[in-house]
C-alpha cells in the first residue's frame, strides 16, 4: 500500500503542490527610539500607514514628543552623507497620475517626526502614506530587502515637493504633482531605490505600484513656470527641509 501511494505521489500534477509562500511586504514596518531617556532602546512596530505608526507611538509613549527627536542615528546622520542626489523625474516623464501637492504635507510631517528606520522587501513599492488622492511611495529596485532612514525619505519626498510641478496646466485650485527622487548608487542603505509622490487611491492594497496609474490623471498634468515638466537634471546638493 505505501509503495502505491508514493508511487502516485509522483504522477499528480504540479499545480496540486503546496503553495508558495508569498512573503512579500503588505504591512508597513518601522523601527525606532521613542523614549528619550533610552535612545538605544529600539521600538519595531507594523501598521497600515504611517498614521497607524503614529498613533502606536503615542500610545506606548504619551509624552512623545516629534518635535524634539530622541538622540538617534537619524538625528546625526545628515552631515555624514554628503551624498550627491540621485536623479529626478517629473510630471509626463514618469507617465504617473498627479496627485494633490498640499495635500501631503501632513504625511511628511509625521515621517520627519517620527524619524527612525523603515525597511523595504526586493523589488517591492510600499506606500507609506495616503490623503486623499495623494500618496507618497518607497520602492526598491533591489533583488534584497533594504532600509532606510526617516529622514532620508523625508528630503528625498521634499525634494519632489519643491522641484516638480507644483501648478495644474488648467490652474485650477489643486497643485497637481507627480515626480521620483532616485537614492544615489553610492548609497550605502538605500542604493537603487526611489521615494515616490503622486497619485493614490487609499482604498487600493499598501503595495500598489504607484506607476500603475497614468499620466495625468484627476488632478490633471502639471506645469512649472509656463512648461511642463519631464525630467529634472540630477542635484549635487540635498535640500532637506
Amino acid at each position: 500500500m505505501l509503495a502505491k501511494l508514493a508511487l502516485l505521489s509522483t504522477l499528480l500534477p504540479p499545480a496540486l503542490a503546496s503553495p508558495q509562500t508569498n512573503n512579500s511586504q503588505t504591512r508597513l514596518q518601522w523601527d525606532g527610539a521613542i523614549f528619550p531617556d533610552r535612545p538605544s532602546d529600539i521600538t519595531t512596530l507594523s501598521g497600515d500607514d504611517i498614521t497607524d505608526i503614529w498613533d502606536q507611538v503615542f500610545e506606548l509613549n504619551p509624552s512623545f514628543d516629534p518635535w524634539i527627536p530622541t538622540p538617534d542615528a537619524f538625528t546625526t546622520a545628515i552631515p555624514k552623507n554628503p551624498h550627491p542626489d540621485g536623479p529626478l523625474s517629473c510630471g509626463s516623464a514618469l507617465l504617473m497620475a498627479t496627485g494633490n501637492w498640499y495635500t501631503q504635507n501632513h504625511t511628511l510631517e509625521l515621517l520627519y517626526g517620527l524619524g527612525g528606520s523603515w525597511p523595504v522587501d526586493a523589488s517591492q513599492c510600499l506606500r507609506l502614506g495616503c490623503s486623499e488622492t495623494t500618496g507618497l511611495y518607497w520602492c526598491n529596485d533591489n533583488a534584497w530587502g533594504i532600509r532606510a532612514k526617516g529622514w532620508y525619505l523625508h528630503a528625498e519626498a521634499k525634494r519632489v515637493m519643491y522641484h516638480c510641478c507644483k501648478y495644474s496646466v488648467l490652474q485650477g485650485p489643486d497643485y497637481a504633482v507627480a515626480g521620483m527622487a532616485s537614492f544615489p548608487d553610492d548609497s550605502k542603505d538605500a542604493a537603487f531605490s526611489r521615494v515616490v509622490l503622486g497619485y493614490a487611491d487609499c482604498h487600493d492594497p499598501l503595495d500598489t505600484d504607484p506607476l500603475k496609474y497614468g499620466y495625468p490623471g484627476d488632478d490633471k498634468a502639471c506645469k512649472e513656470t509656463g512648461k511642463v515638466l519631464d525630467v529634472m537634471a540630477m542635484t549635487t546638493t540635498r535640500a532637506v527641509l
